[in-house]
């Protein structure tokens, strides 16, 4: 009995046409931010985990001041790990990352990285975590360990820390980036605000069609299906939507208990006594 052979990987150009820039949820975010005058396009933007893609579109958007880093040295203009970022507090006007922090092994100490070196904002794109999206992965409609990228680049990098080892799909929810924040910058009120929504392709979800009965249907149906599919789950379940994006702005406005970075104990507080504690009993 002769067996089967397995046809090898190819790796699938993915050509970067006006019409992808200009639909990309990164696109349409930062556009909307700079019609509202929350962003101007000269400000200093620091891009972590940056690829091509990021680079089309921020010149597509007219910015002019855009470091582009990864850890790669074949992709971006400055190359570091994103968890030890190698510039000095408030060095950058922004700081962003699109769909990358989770192919880092510490994604909370990335993004404390980023707040670090943002002067006004941090900003970032990624899965967000919800019963829906782990229905998903039970499903095998999407993954929770991810490889494509390694197989795209030759089994050289591509995954965790750009090693040739699968990462695992860190997803967010808003309640744990407010805890992260609140944490990391105690002596601040945060201000973060949330664009969740559902945004998927026929494009992105080719792949996995492939090894469906549904490979059999043509493009020229599935596109609209997948239309009419973003849609209806805009409508009814955006709360839970695979796309995530997060902007933490750094105000600078202080807790009340403190002023001029020097905490300040309430007048009523007169002792430890009378301060809140953590019941240890």
């Amino acid at each position: 009995m002769s067996v089967a052979e397995v046809p090898a990987w190819v790796p699938q150009e993915r050509p970067i046409d006006p019409e992808t820039i200009r639909e990309s949820a990164m696109s349409r975010t930062l556009g909307a931010l700079l019609k509202n005058g929350e962003l101007r396009r000269d400000d200093s933007l620091l891009i972590v985990f940056a690829g091509e893609f990021d680079r089309a579109v921020l010149s597509h958007l007219g910015f002019t001041n855009v470091t582009l880093a990864n850890k790669s040295s074949s992709v971006g203009d400055s190359h570091f790990d994103a968890a030890q970022i190698p510039y000095a507090d408030g060095s950058f006007d922004h700081v962003l990352a699109h769909a990358g922090i989770h192919h880092s092994s510490r994604p909370h100490q990335s993004v404390c990285e980023m707040y670090r070196v943002a002067r006004k904002s941090v900003m970032f794109f990624e899965s967000q975590d919800s019963w829906m999206m782990r229905l998903a992965i039970r499903l095998n409609l999407t993954k929770d360990y991810e490889w494509n990228a390694i197989l795209d680049h030759g089994l050289r990098r591509g995954g965790v820390d750009d090693l040739p080892i699968p990462n695992y799909v860190y997803r967010w929810t808003p309640r744990e980036l407010e805890k992260l924040v609140r944490s990391l910058d105690p002596a601040h009120v945060p201000f973060i605000t949330f664009d969740i929504a559902w945004d998927f392709t026929y494009q992105r979800v080719q792949r996995r069609l492939q090894r469906t009965p549904l490979r059999v249907l043509p493009s020229w149906l599935m596109v609209p299906i997948c239309q009419i599919s973003v849609a209806a789950f805009n409508l009814l379940f955006s709360r839970y939507g695979n796309v995530f994006f997060a902007r933490i702005e750094k105000r600078g406005v202080e807790q009340p208990w403190m002023k001029d970075g020097v905490f300040t104990p309430p007048a009523r507080v007169e002792s430890s006594a009378d301060a809140p504690s953590f019941d240890r009993s």
